[in-house]
């Protein structure tokens, strides 16, 4: 996987970094299944696509302003949200992977920084673009007063906290997502270990699996306050999928991919009142399918491109709507008569929506994470105490 986080994934340095992070003579969880690698590429160029589809559905009148023959494609672009549950159970399958071999209730606190640290910088700056953005917005029109940028709402918003009990979307709106994250993170992980990590039996897992997308697709969760019920049962979901993944015998599960496919168009093709439950069982099957590289669909998710794409991701989706906000402060002045001007204007908004988040990625989002696990690192050195040996214990910093 190498970058496979999810609207964060996992790094491979934050992996070494917890694994190290526990005493050496501690017995400790199996590691993975040997059929299980510890890259799994077609798990990472997956998320290239369904960060690609979220932007496709956020930017769908710009693109079919622009392209008109487009629109032909919004039966499927118009449900691009349903990428932001793909990413949920992507979450938990893969952090339970990179995470559960070594991963005890004692080191939480290390596995809750690495986290942070992975998620925090690219948030930041895409907060302080924003207020920098309407700033300059104040400034040229001579008033602020907009719900969408509110500073009281402000600390809530940074800390990743907001959305556990509202549902408004403000400043960078896509973010709702990694509020999410950081719930399962401190409080879903923990459970999911202690639930799955040894479970043995393919059938209650099965059974669990289904029980759990069940609760997801239909309960009415959106009554619900906060956003942090999107990614309950889903999460859960992915790890126990990784769990079962570890214990299915053969090859035979690599079948689950083109079959998720299946499922998938049925359930976006259909209004029918178990539509969302096929849309979440299609993309456990995906999930489960791809993790054995096997196949058509996981060479095509395997090739370089497609693995940077996923590298990337997290970026793309914490910057695309930043440029749609420039994009349409500046889209009133611009002169769409012509197609070529369309065609143009449609090449350019593509490249910026790529190289923004190129840009974040290797300019904030990995130097900043690495940054953070260092100072954490001296800092535990300078502070021998009881408090910093918990959160990082001395391994860690080694």
């Amino acid at each position: 996987m190498g970058k496979d986080e999810l609207i964060t994934g996992v790094t491979g340095q934050d992996a070494s970094s917890l694994r190290s992070s526990v005493p050496r003579t501690r017995s400790f969880s199996p590691a993975p299944h040997p059929a299980l690698p510890k890259d799994i590429p077609p798990l990472t160029g997956i998320r290239f696509f369904a960060a690609a589809w979220v932007v496709m559905y956020h930017f769908r009148d710009e693109f079919s302003q622009l392209v008109p023959p487009l629109h032909h494609l919004n039966p499927f672009i118009l449900q691009g949200h349903y990428a932001v549950p793909l990413f949920f159970i992507l979450s938990g399958f893969i952090l339970s992977h990179t995470y559960f071999p070594r991963y005890s209730l004692r080191n939480h606190g290390a596995f809750v920084f690495l986290r942070f640290a992975r998620l925090w910088p690219v948030h930041l700056a895409a907060i302080l673009v924003l207020i920098l953005y309407f700033s300059s917005l104040t400034l040229h029109r001579g008033h602020g007063a907009n719900d969408t940028y509110s500073y009281t709402a402000l600390p809530a918003e940074l800390a990743m906290l907001r959305c556990w009990v509202s549902k408004v979307l403000i400043w960078n709106y896509p973010a709702w997502s990694i509020h999410s994250e950081w719930f399962a993170y401190i409080f879903l992980f923990p459970v999911a270990f202690l639930w799955f990590q040894k479970a043995s039996s393919v059938r209650a897992l099965l059974l669990t699996i289904i029980v759990l997308l069940s609760l997801q697709s239909f309960l009415p969760w959106d009554r619900a306050p906060g956003k942090c019920m999107d990614i309950f049962f889903l999460f859960l979901a992915g790890s126990a999928l990784y769990r079962l993944r570890v214990l299915w015998p053969g090859q035979l599960g690599r079948w689950a991919a083109p079959g998720g496919l299946i499922v998938l168009a049925a359930g976006l093709g259909t209004d029918w009142a178990c539509s969302r439950m096929f849309i979440h069982t299609a993309f456990a099957l995906v999930v489960f399918g791809l993790s054995f590289r096997q196949g058509f669909l996981s060479g095509l998710l395997s090739t370089r491109l497609a693995v940077y794409g996923g590298a990337i991701s997290y970026a793309i989706y914490m910057t695309h709507a930043l440029v749609g906000k420039v994009y349409g402060t500046l889209a009133g002045k611009m002169d769409f008569n012509t197609p070529l001007t369309r065609a143009l204007v449609f090449v350019l908004l593509i490249l910026v929506l790529l190289l923004v988040p190129i840009a974040f990625h290797h300019l904030i989002e990995v130097p900043c994470n690495t940054a953070l696990r260092r100072g954490i690192g001296s800092w535990g050195r300078r502070r021998p105490s009881m408090l910093a040996s918990k959160l990082v214990p001395s391994s860690f910093l080694k």
